[in-house]
């Protein structure tokens, strides 16, 4: 079995002190406001929703409230960040896993131009940093297990009316692991030679990260470091050093190798039960688990992204479901089965059709 997926801790939260210079205030807009210039601000980092259609996309804006939209919080920029990542914690007690490759949805405006491209990668976490002798952090990105290099710009999904995801596979599986890895993406610019391209990935709204932000072991705090942003010579934690609690629209595509059947994976408030039966004939269940009431998006493409049927239901309530899909129409093949929810959770399995 394949699937998209993203285990996170639970614990207590704290909000340590912000990176010096970073104001982390919050400005709310309740009508539309212009955005995708590239003037910028290197004083403040103010974030929120730029219009009311816009719901996942965080724009920033200086301190005294003009929009200077200088890029997202997960891509081009000012303050140079260029590399983001999603953390995903595997429990290996009875089962494997290699990561495919991502599914990742970006937004922003391309130069039809551009030449821009952007690298996926897959890292293993580093071994956790000591800031003082009670407190650390659990381990950003470390050493690359798999990368995606030279993915145009124009290639990552972003319309001039609507964004889409997009699935990209490594060019070969990464070996089979058991512990905690990220996923996310880097890109290399110069601020001031953007030439129209300020594009980003995007996350969920303010607040809808349930990971906790820090555990506490005998005394000593460690930073749970579930999303990152590379700052030219080193990762900064988006929750403890700029005070956003969200999660990056980033998705691993990985092949599971279970010893028992039935293991479940779990993204915030979504659980998912896998696709039975899989290898599919005429049709496949599609089972997960809700925490809160949600609507639920199922999307099926073909290995090359291509959409084949979208499955959309509204306001389910908290619990289990099961959402059957048709394959007797399908080719043999393999397909991805990507879950979606409107609480920005995410994920996906590979099902197979056989005649």
């Amino acid at each position: 079995m394949s699937a998209l997926l993203s285990l996170n801790v639970i614990a207590q939260k704290v909000t340590p002190a912000p990176e010096t210079g970073v104001y982390n205030s919050l400005i709310s807009v309740s009508s539309p406001v212009g955005a995708k210039t590239t003037a910028v601000i290197h004083d403040s980092l103010v974030m929120t929703n730029v219009t009311t259609a816009d719901t996942n996309t965080l724009y920033y804006i200086s301190h005294t409230g003009t929009f200077t939209d200088s890029g997202y919080l997960g891509g081009t920029n000012g303050f140079g960040y260029s590399g983001f990542a999603e953390r995903y914690d595997f429990n290996s007690t009875d089962s494997t896993v290699s990561v495919i490759g991502v599914v990742s949805l970006f937004g922003g405006k391309v130069n039809p131009a551009t030449a821009k491209t952007v690298t996926f990668k897959a890292w293993s976490p580093a071994s956790a940093s000591v800031v003082r002798p009670t407190l650390s952090y659990s381990g950003f990105p470390g050493s690359a297990i798999d990368s995606i290099v030279g993915v145009s710009i124009k290639n990552l999904g972003i319309g001039a009316t609507a964004d889409t995801f997009k699935s990209h596979y490594f060019p070969a599986p990464t070996a089979y692991r058991s512990t905690s890895f990220f996923v996310g993406y880097m890109i290399n610019y110069n601020f001031n030679a953007l030439g129209g391209d300020t594009i980003g990935l995007q996350t969920t709204r303010l607040g809808e990260r349930t990971s906790a932000e820090y555990t506490v072991t005998g005394g000593d705090t460690v930073i749970n470091d579930q999303n990152a942003i590379y700052d030219t010579s080193f990762w900064l934690d988006v929750e403890a050093n700029l005070g956003f609690k969200l999660d990056f629209y980033i998705f691993p595509i990985v092949d599971v190798k279970w010893s028992t059947v039935g293991v479940a994976i779990a993204r915030n408030d979504l659980t998912f039960f896998g696709n039975y039966p899989n290898p599919a004939v005429n049709n496949t269940n599609v089972r997960y688990s809700l925490n809160k009431s949600a609507d639920v998006t199922i999307v099926i493409t073909d290995m090359n992204g291509r959409t084949i049927n979208t499955i959309s239901q509204n306001n389910l309530s908290a619990g289990e479901h099961a959402t059957t899909i048709e394959t007797a129409n399908l080719p043999a093949g393999n397909y991805l089965c990507i879950l979606r929810t409107s609480q920005g959770d995410g994920i996906a399995s590979k099902m197979t059709v056989i005649k």
